[in-house]
This record gives structure tokens, sequence and C-alpha cells, in this order.
């Protein structure tokens, strides 16, 4: 073998161990102490080995069932799953018809109030009567109620003092949201996503007193999720693909003191801020963390990375809801 040759395969043979080392490093090399170290293990998250896509996470206090919303990888119809806190394992699911039409779009986040069941989806909020959920037949179908256009992406929602939140989701280039939802909350540090806010009154149409928001949360970007503790502290869970997942914990930010006024597509209305000076923790997580639940002084996260769409790429494959503390 002349010199020339084995000078290649040498190369050769270097490039391939760091080839299988990078690989290697990428699936076994993903760390998470604090994290790992304060979750707590809930229960599996259903339907993931059937193509179910997890996207939107609630816990109803009233029946003990928690709701987790998402569409399917094969684009058949999306799915409501719901399963009591005793009993995980049980779960049942149904699907929705719009106008007597299947609804295999984008379900996102999922709100459950007294009566009945929001599910924010492609710009969209649905309402659905609880009773027809928690009443049906494993696989049944369900008609909405009805249906609004929040103006906003509309896909993250939670209810927090008898109020509908629904939220959108920024990525530069990718999922961009309209000017008029850029904010500067900070000198130099400029929110571009919002989430409106409907007073809930379920003897309305929607499930609301109006359509028009009678205020916003300006969101930073990769929000997935968010929720409220009793005490005011606002939790956003934010991700994109397989980075590293963020966890963030920060004070009441529904204050006069921290609220401006932005004119929106339907009006002038009085929007609270979320900036790095509110910011009270940051937790770093798996990848791929949707939609949390504040429950019992907890954090409940739910994950997407362990479904069929995306397992194969990502290294942390949760296939389970988490819990971590927050105080």
């Amino acid at each position: 073998m002349t010199k020339k040759k084995k000078i290649s395969l040498i190369i050769v043979a270097l490039v391939f161990v760091t080839l299988v080392a990078t690989v290697l490093i990428y699936y076994f090399g993903a760390t998470h102490k604090y994290y790992n170290s304060v979750k707590q293990v809930e229960f599996q998250i259903p339907g993931l080995k059937e193509k179910f896509v997890p996207q939107g996470f609630d816990f109803d206090e009233q029946t003990s069932n928690y709701f987790i919303s998402g569409y399917m990888a094969n684009e058949t119809s999306s799915r409501i799953y719901f399963l009591n806190e005793e009993s995980p394992e049980d779960y049942k699911y149904v699907t929705l018809t719009v106008e007597d039409t299947d609804h295999a779009g984008h379900l996102g986040g999922v709100a459950v109030g007294e009566n009945y069941v929001w599910v924010a989806s492609d710009k969209v909020v649905y309402r659905i009567e609880k009773s027809d959920i928690l009443n049906a037949e494993n696989k049944a179908e369900i008609e909405v109620v009805d249906y609004f256009t929040p103006g906003n992406g509309a896909d993250s929602i939670t209810i927090h003092n008898n109020k509908l939140w629904v939220g959108e989701f920024y990525m530069k280039d990718k999922y961009e949201t309209p000017t008029a939802h850029h904010i500067e909350v900070e000198v130099g540090e400029t929110n571009r996503a919002i989430a409106y806010c409907y007073e809930i009154d379920e003897t309305k149409p929607y499930g609301i007193v109006e359509t028009s928001p009678i205020a916003g949360l300006s969101l930073p970007d990769k929000v997935q999720g968010f929720d409220f503790t009793e005490d005011g502290k606002i939790i956003l869970s934010t991700s994109y693909s397989i980075p590293k997942s963020h966890i963030y914990i920060y004070e009441n930010a529904l204050t006069d003191d921290n609220k401006i006024n932005v004119e929106i597509e339907s009006g002038n209305i009085p929007v609270y801020k979320i900036s790095s000076s509110k910011l009270t923790k940051d937790i770093e997580a798996p990848s791929m963390s949707e939609e949390v639940v504040v429950k019992e002084g907890r954090l409940f996260v739910l994950y997407e990375s362990a479904c069929s769409k995306y397992k194969f790429v990502n290294r942390t494959r949760i296939d389970e809801v988490h819990s971590i503390s927050i105080g």
C-alpha cells in the first residue's frame, strides 16, 4: 500500500470516528441536571404509538380529568384525549367535527372551563360541550358548539380568573406575526407575539362576553404554552425542534404599572408586558416541551418528543408527563 493510500485511509477513519462520536454524544449526551433532579414522572402520554402528536394540555379540577389535544402525523382526524388522575392508563379520545366535517387540522392548546372546553387551532378557537366529551364512547365524533377567530395565531390557550387567554407562537422567518404584535417591553427588548384576553360568560356565543379582546399579554419567542399560579406568576413553556426547551417563570405581570396601551386589529387595548426584568427562574428542560399546567404547587409539562413524527431525530424522547416544583 502506498503512503498516499495509507494517509487517505487514516483520514477516512478519523472522519468516521468523529461522525460516530458526534452521533453518540448527540443522542446520549443531553444533560438537564437541575430539571432531572426535581422532576417527577406523572403518567404516560396516550396515543404516541398511533401517530398522535400532543400539543395542548389542561386539568379539570371539577372532574379530576386531564385533557390532551393534538393532531395526527398521518393527517387523520385530530384528537382530544381525556383521562382521570386516579387511573390515567384508562384513557379515551374523541375527534371533532366542524359543520359536519372532520377536523384534521393542527389542534393546539386546550383549556377546560365549567361547562365547555376551548381548543386553539390554526388561528381559530373552537368551543365544545365538556359533558359531550366526558360522556362519549371512546373514539366518538363530537360536533363543536361554535368557533371564533381571535386575530392572532391561536396556538396556545389557558384560563385564569375567569379569563380566557389565547396565545400565539412566533419564530423569526418561519412563524411571523403581524407588526402590531411587535411590542417593545424594555429598552432594546421586543416581544413579537401576543396573547389575547376574553371575559368568560358561558351563556353567550363562543362562551365569552365579546370577541374583541379586553386585554393582551406580550409574549417572547417560541411560546408553546403558558399558565398562571394562584399568586399571579406567569410560567412559559418555550421550545422549537431538537434544541433544549426552557421553562420561564416570571413574577406577576398583570399589574397596572406593567401595562401599556397598544393599537391592534380590533382597537386599542391594555397590554401587559413580559420582560427579562420580570424573570425569576429559567429552567432548562428536554426538547419539545408543549403546554403546561399549574397544579397543587407544581408545574406539569407535556412533551411531543416521543411521537412517531419526531422520535428518531430527537435525543430526549419523553413519553411521560413530568411535573416540577415551582416554589
